[in-house]
This record gives C-alpha cells, sequence and structure tokens, in this order.
C-alpha cells in the first residue's frame, strides 16, 4: 500500500470521526444523526466540503426544544369553606392572631382598622371553644356587605352553619366567608 492511499485513508477517517463528533454534539434527535451521517458520505472523496457542509445541519436542531410552556398555567382550586372551618378552628385553638387576622376579609380591616381588628381577635375571638361546621355550608351567591357608609359587593359569598363555645356558653350561628383572590376569608364586625 501506498503512503498517499494511506495518507487519504486516514484523512477519510478523521472526517468520519469530526462528522461523528459534531453530529453527537448536536442534539438528542434520531433527525439530527441522520443528516450528519448523510453528509459523511462524500467526506470520503474530497476532505474539504465534508468539513464545511456537516456544520451546518448540525446546528438546525434547537427548535425541537421550545414547546413546553404550556403547563406552567394550572392554578389551585381554592380551599373549600369546610376545610377553613377547621383551619380557622385550630387557629382559635392555638392562638394563632396572625392567621386569624389575615383572614378577615381584607376590606373589613380596612374599614375598621388593623389595630382594632387585630385586638377584636385576640379578645374575644380567641377565645371561642369547640369552633365546628354542623350543616350543610350554602353559596356562592352575590352579596353586598353593607358596613357603616361603606358597600363592599363579594361575588363568592358562602353560609355555613356553626356552633361553639364562648365564655362557658355554646352558640349555634351562621358563619358568613368569602372566597377572593383564590382564599377563603370570614367575615366579622371588629369592636
Amino acid at each position: 500500500m501506498s503512503n498517499r492511499t494511506l495518507g487519504l485513508g486516514m484523512v477519510a477517517i478523521g472526517l468520519l470521526m469530526v462528522v461523528v463528533g459534531v453530529a453527537s454534539l448536536g442534539g438528542d434527535s434520531p433527525n439530527d444523526v441522520a443528516t450528519a451521517t448523510t453528509t459523511a458520505a462524500p467526506a470520503s472523496t474530497t476532505a474539504a466540503p465534508a468539513s464545511t457542509t456537516t456544520a451546518a445541519p448540525t446546528t438546525t436542531s434547537t427548535p425541537t426544544t421550545t414547546t413546553t410552556t404550556s403547563t406552567t398555567t394550572t392554578t389551585a382550586p381554592p380551599p373549600s369553606i369546610e376545610d377553613f372551618i377547621v383551619a380557622y378552628a385550630a387557629a382559635t385553638e392555638s392562638g394563632d392572631t396572625g392567621f386569624l387576622t389575615d383572614r378577615l376579609l381584607p376590606d373589613l380591616r380596612t374599614i375598621f382598622g388593623e389595630e382594632l381588628c387585630r385586638n377584636w381577635v385576640e379578645t374575644e375571638i380567641l377565645a371561642l371553644r369547640a369552633y365546628q361546621l354542623t350543616g350543610e355550608v350554602s353559596g356562592p351567591f352575590a352579596r353586598t356587605l353593607n358596613v357603616g357608609d361603606t358597600a363592599i359587593s363579594v361575588e363568592q359569598y358562602y353560609e355555613a352553619p356553626v356552633s361553639f363555645t364562648f365564655q362557658g356558653q355554646s352558640f349555634d350561628t351562621v358563619a358568613t366567608f368569602v372566597v377572593a383572590d383564590g382564599q377563603v376569608y370570614w367575615i366579622g364586625e371588629c369592636r
């Protein structure tokens, strides 16, 4: 075998290795590998065109990785009124003033004032014991809450029969709630 034939063979093998290496860097798509291997056949006859034509097909693999953004639009449903009542009861038992104040309808905290509402929660609401749902929740209804001179329109208003003990005396009443911005809020009159 002549040195020239051996040299051409080595060049062809080297180019084939370059083509395979470039193809493996180009992407995971089976089409990328097929494109790279089809351009390898002419590389054994002429070295220069093979190295310039194999680079172009491997750069076209990026469009296959740009269609997965629709999965980020999931939203969790708001908690149920029943679940909220359980959390409300747990907060009264544990003394969680922050939860109870934060979950009072924000419009009411604005009208009455944060400080008055927090004091009311600390002195009266935290004194509730055995708070529980006693019947079925009804709603949602659209309602207008009138607080002094202010009208608050709500679209998702709910009512639920509850019972609790306050200062040793048992009470049965209807509690009211609003679902807004993905949260359940309770309605009360800060005093």
